[in-house]
């Protein structure tokens, strides 16, 4: 009698957890498969058989905050594809030295991965998030390309086709020499530094570029060289004179067209550890927070 009593409440435990099970659904994320999990309302009888006559009835709607588990679980499943795409490109970047060597399929991969974390930017203010230290880490294009300078050269020249065809020229007649580590330094107040380190045979120093930006938008920066100079050198008696030697690139720019050239950075991603930014041409260049 006792067994036949408890029979009914789980029949009914067993019945709700068939439920539970083809309740689930998966469906797909962005590109990857992100699984969530949404339950129907769900009975539950048991028995607690203190005196084989207590009955306790227990009710559970999943659907009572329904939205706002499934925004923290598409949050948190945006947040673990972000990182292993992050890990993903780190690692590519690493083994073909900021992707200056990557063969086609890799480059494809990159490409790839820099659409998807863009499409997956945590930041609805981009432009105002960027203030700090920052080593370039990937980039589709030249690593000089992403100093100021050169930003203002782009700008002047005014035309792609003949961009690309002068910064060819210039790392042909550079190819002596290699860039190692490029780093930008960004303050909240407008103004930026840009330093990239240079190795031409027995020669280096450190090009050492300042700018200023103004904020157009959520994502955009409107980009005004100011100076260069080369620090850090190791040519003896030059050192000194190249290290007080600012060239005032902005004033001269002002001084001969009467204007200082401007160049639109946009930022499309943004977190606490990676900054992609995209110049005019659409090269994207991956930043690292220090």
């Amino acid at each position: 009698m006792k067994l036949a009593k408890r029979g009914l409440p789980l029949l009914s435990v067993a019945v709700a957890l068939m439920h539970l099970q083809t309740s689930w659904s998966f469906a797909p994320t962005k590109s990857f498969t992100v699984r969530e999990l949404r339950t129907n309302s769900i009975s539950l009888s048991f028995t607690i058989d203190d005196d084989e006559s207590s009955m306790v009835s227990s009710k559970f709607n999943a659907n009572d905050d329904a939205p706002l588990r499934e925004s923290r679980t598409a949050e948190e499943g945006d947040q673990l594809i972000r990182d292993e795409l992050k890990r993903e490109l780190l690692l590519l970047s690493s083994v073909t030295s900021r992707g200056d060597f990557a063969d086609p399929e890799e480059r494809a991969i990159l490409n790839d991965i820099v659409t998807q974390l863009e499409a997956l930017n945590p930041s609805s203010n981009q432009a105002s998030e960027c203030a700090g230290e920052w080593d370039l880490t990937l980039t589709s294009t030249q690593a000089f390309r992403s100093s100021p300078f050169f930003q203002a050269i782009r700008s002047i020249l005014n035309d792609e086709i003949s961009a690309d065809n002068a910064f060819k020229m210039h790392e042909q007649a550079t190819s002596m020499g290699r860039i190692s580590r490029v780093r930008q330094f960004i303050s909240e107040n407008g103004t930026f530094v840009s330093e990239a380190d240079l190795k031409v045979g027995p020669a280096s120093g450190t090009v050492v570029t300042k700018a200023n930006f103004e904020i157009t938008n959520t994502v955009t920066w409107d980009v005004k060289v100011e100076s260069t100079q080369v620090k850090n050198s190791n040519i003896l008696f030059l050192d000194q004179i190249l290290e007080s030697l600012e060239l005032p690139v902005g004033l001269l720019y002002q001084n001969v067209r009467g204007s200082v050239p401007v160049s639109k950075l946009t930022h499309w991603y943004v977190d606490e550890t990676m900054r992609i930014a995209r110049d005019v041409d659409d090269n994207y260049y991956v930043f690292s927070r220090v």
